[in-house]
Protein backbone atom coordinates (compact mmCIF):
# COMPACT_ATOMS: atom_id res chain seq x y z
CA UNK A 1 0.00 0.00 0.00
CA UNK A 2 2.55 2.29 0.84
CA UNK A 3 4.74 2.15 -2.46
CA UNK A 4 1.09 3.06 -4.22
CA UNK A 5 1.14 6.06 -2.12
CA UNK A 6 4.60 6.86 -2.23
CA UNK A 7 4.17 6.50 -6.68
CA UNK A 8 0.69 8.41 -6.31
CA UNK A 9 2.16 11.64 -4.33
CA UNK A 10 5.30 11.60 -7.02
CA UNK A 11 3.02 11.51 -9.86
CA UNK A 12 1.22 14.20 -8.29
CA UNK A 13 4.30 16.34 -8.00
CA UNK A 14 4.95 15.83 -11.12
CA UNK A 15 2.19 16.41 -12.82
CA UNK A 16 2.04 20.11 -11.34
CA UNK A 17 6.11 20.57 -12.17
CA UNK A 18 4.83 19.86 -15.37
CA UNK A 19 1.59 22.06 -15.66
CA UNK A 20 3.90 24.62 -13.74
CA UNK A 21 6.87 24.56 -16.14
CA UNK A 22 4.38 25.10 -19.08
CA UNK A 23 2.22 27.60 -17.43
CA UNK A 24 5.63 29.62 -17.19
CA UNK A 25 6.45 29.16 -20.51
CA UNK A 26 3.37 30.20 -21.87
CA UNK A 27 3.67 33.34 -19.98
CA UNK A 28 7.09 34.10 -21.17
CA UNK A 29 5.88 33.45 -24.62
CA UNK A 30 2.96 36.15 -24.17
CA UNK A 31 5.39 38.70 -21.91
CA UNK A 32 7.52 38.72 -25.22
CA UNK A 33 4.68 38.64 -27.81
CA UNK A 34 2.98 41.88 -25.74
CA UNK A 35 6.42 43.71 -25.82
CA UNK A 36 7.08 43.00 -29.22
CA UNK A 37 3.34 44.46 -30.16
CA UNK A 38 4.15 47.39 -27.79
CA UNK A 39 6.91 48.28 -28.92
CA UNK A 40 5.39 47.69 -33.32
CA UNK A 41 2.62 50.02 -31.76
CA UNK A 42 4.73 52.55 -29.67
CA UNK A 43 6.88 52.85 -33.54
CA UNK A 44 3.72 53.35 -35.49
CA UNK A 45 2.25 55.86 -33.31
CA UNK A 46 5.29 57.93 -33.16
CA UNK A 47 5.69 58.09 -36.79
CA UNK A 48 2.10 59.01 -37.34
CA UNK A 49 2.44 61.79 -34.49
CA UNK A 50 6.06 63.16 -36.18
CA UNK A 51 4.09 63.36 -40.07
CA UNK A 52 1.27 65.22 -37.69
CA UNK A 53 3.93 67.92 -36.42
CA UNK A 54 5.68 68.03 -40.00
CA UNK A 55 2.12 68.85 -41.77
CA UNK A 56 1.22 71.24 -38.58
CA UNK A 57 4.15 72.94 -39.54
CA UNK A 58 3.61 73.14 -43.28
CA UNK A 59 0.21 75.50 -42.25
CA UNK A 60 2.06 77.64 -40.71
CA UNK A 61 4.68 78.22 -42.86
CA UNK A 62 2.23 79.43 -45.34
CA UNK A 63 2.05 82.55 -43.28
CA UNK A 64 3.71 85.64 -45.18
CA UNK A 65 4.83 87.87 -42.13
CA UNK A 66 6.67 84.84 -40.91
CA UNK A 67 9.67 84.98 -42.57
CA UNK A 68 10.18 88.84 -42.24
CA UNK A 69 9.49 88.35 -38.55
CA UNK A 70 11.72 85.62 -38.16
CA UNK A 71 14.72 87.66 -40.39
CA UNK A 72 14.41 90.27 -38.35
CA UNK A 73 14.12 88.67 -34.83
CA UNK A 74 10.92 89.99 -34.01
CA UNK A 75 9.99 88.27 -30.61
CA UNK A 76 7.15 90.60 -29.88
CA UNK A 77 5.63 90.26 -33.21
CA UNK A 78 6.12 86.60 -33.32
CA UNK A 79 4.82 86.18 -29.91
CA UNK A 80 1.07 88.00 -30.79
CA UNK A 81 0.96 86.70 -34.28
CA UNK A 82 1.20 82.77 -32.98
CA UNK A 83 0.68 82.79 -29.47
CA UNK A 84 -3.36 81.86 -30.69
CA UNK A 85 -2.23 79.43 -32.84
CA UNK A 86 -0.15 77.80 -30.12
CA UNK A 87 -3.10 77.70 -27.54
CA UNK A 88 -5.49 75.89 -30.41
CA UNK A 89 -2.57 73.34 -31.13
CA UNK A 90 -2.53 72.68 -27.58
CA UNK A 91 -6.30 71.86 -27.11
CA UNK A 92 -6.80 70.35 -30.28
CA UNK A 93 -3.58 68.40 -31.05
CA UNK A 94 -2.04 68.45 -27.15
CA UNK A 95 1.15 70.07 -28.92
CA UNK A 96 3.32 71.08 -25.45
CA UNK A 97 5.96 72.65 -27.43
CA UNK A 98 6.44 75.44 -29.86
CA UNK A 99 9.83 77.30 -31.00
CA UNK A 100 11.40 79.62 -33.51
CA UNK A 101 15.47 79.67 -33.20
CA UNK A 102 18.18 82.03 -34.95
CA UNK A 103 20.29 80.65 -37.43
CA UNK A 104 22.88 79.98 -34.88
CA UNK A 105 21.16 77.81 -32.84
CA UNK A 106 19.82 80.33 -29.98
CA UNK A 107 16.04 80.18 -28.68
CA UNK A 108 14.40 83.25 -30.26
CA UNK A 109 11.10 82.52 -28.59
CA UNK A 110 9.18 79.84 -26.68
CA UNK A 111 5.92 80.59 -27.30
CA UNK A 112 5.00 77.60 -24.01
CA UNK A 113 7.38 79.77 -22.20
CA UNK A 114 7.31 83.27 -23.39
CA UNK A 115 9.70 84.23 -20.44
CA UNK A 116 12.58 82.02 -21.46
CA UNK A 117 14.12 82.39 -24.45
CA UNK A 118 18.22 83.82 -24.94
CA UNK A 119 19.90 79.66 -24.60
CA UNK A 120 21.97 78.24 -27.18
CA UNK A 121 19.57 75.27 -28.52
CA UNK A 122 22.48 72.14 -28.47
CA UNK A 123 19.86 69.05 -29.36
CA UNK A 124 21.17 66.58 -31.89
CA UNK A 125 17.27 67.70 -34.14
CA UNK A 126 18.28 71.39 -34.59
CA UNK A 127 22.24 70.44 -35.67
CA UNK A 128 20.81 68.03 -37.86
CA UNK A 129 18.65 70.64 -39.14
CA UNK A 130 21.22 72.67 -39.40
CA UNK A 131 23.74 70.75 -40.72
CA UNK A 132 21.34 69.29 -43.88
CA UNK A 133 18.68 72.63 -44.04
CA UNK A 134 16.24 70.30 -43.97
CA UNK A 135 13.28 69.03 -41.72
CA UNK A 136 14.61 66.73 -39.12
CA UNK A 137 13.15 64.78 -35.69
CA UNK A 138 13.76 62.70 -32.68
CA UNK A 139 12.86 61.74 -29.26
CA UNK A 140 14.75 64.44 -26.53
CA UNK A 141 14.86 65.79 -22.92
CA UNK A 142 14.95 69.44 -23.21
CA UNK A 143 16.67 71.87 -20.52
CA UNK A 144 13.50 71.87 -18.20
CA UNK A 145 13.45 68.08 -18.11
CA UNK A 146 10.47 67.05 -20.44
CA UNK A 147 10.92 63.61 -22.90
CA UNK A 148 9.17 65.07 -26.45
CA UNK A 149 8.92 64.38 -29.70
CA UNK A 150 10.03 67.13 -31.87
CA UNK A 151 10.28 67.91 -35.35
CA UNK A 152 12.60 70.88 -36.49
CA UNK A 153 11.89 72.39 -39.60
CA UNK A 154 14.13 75.08 -41.58
CA UNK A 155 12.29 78.24 -42.30
CA UNK A 156 13.66 79.89 -46.14
CA UNK A 157 14.08 83.13 -47.37
CA UNK A 158 14.54 82.47 -50.85
CA UNK A 159 17.34 79.94 -50.79
CA UNK A 160 18.63 81.49 -47.23
CA UNK A 161 17.77 79.59 -43.96
CA UNK A 162 16.68 82.77 -41.74
CA UNK A 163 15.93 80.54 -38.78
CA UNK A 164 14.58 77.18 -37.33
CA UNK A 165 10.58 76.55 -36.26
CA UNK A 166 10.15 73.51 -33.69
CA UNK A 167 7.07 71.80 -32.41
CA UNK A 168 7.04 69.38 -30.21
CA UNK A 169 4.60 67.02 -28.35
CA UNK A 170 5.80 65.60 -24.53
CA UNK A 171 5.76 61.77 -24.26
CA UNK A 172 2.66 62.27 -21.51
CA UNK A 173 0.86 63.51 -24.32
CA UNK A 174 1.59 60.67 -26.67
CA UNK A 175 1.18 57.55 -23.85
CA UNK A 176 -2.54 57.77 -23.69
CA UNK A 177 -3.21 57.38 -27.21
CA UNK A 178 -0.77 54.37 -27.29
CA UNK A 179 -2.68 52.94 -24.07
CA UNK A 180 -5.97 53.42 -26.27
CA UNK A 181 -4.34 50.89 -28.54
CA UNK A 182 -3.30 48.24 -26.38
CA UNK A 183 -5.60 48.61 -23.72
CA UNK A 184 -2.98 48.76 -21.15
CA UNK A 185 -1.47 51.43 -18.60
CA UNK A 186 1.75 52.30 -19.53
CA UNK A 187 4.77 54.01 -18.02
CA UNK A 188 7.74 56.46 -18.68
CA UNK A 189 10.96 55.78 -16.44
CA UNK A 190 13.74 58.07 -17.13
CA UNK A 191 17.53 57.19 -15.77
CA UNK A 192 18.62 60.69 -14.57
CA UNK A 193 22.05 59.32 -13.93
CA UNK A 194 22.51 59.73 -17.93
CA UNK A 195 21.69 63.26 -17.94
CA UNK A 196 23.66 66.72 -16.59
CA UNK A 197 22.72 67.02 -12.77
CA UNK A 198 22.12 70.67 -12.85
CA UNK A 199 18.83 70.27 -14.87
CA UNK A 200 17.31 68.47 -12.07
Amino acid sequence: MLPLVTSLVLLVIGFFLAFSALHQRQLKISSEQFIENTSRTLDVTIDSQTQLLIALQSVILTDIDLSAMLKYQQRELLLNTFSPEYQRLLETQNITHFYFHKTDGTNLIRLHRPQSYGDLIDRITLQRAQASSQTTSGLEIGPFGSFTLRVVTPVFQDDTVIGYMELGKEMEAILPELQNLENVDLGLLIDKSEFQGELW
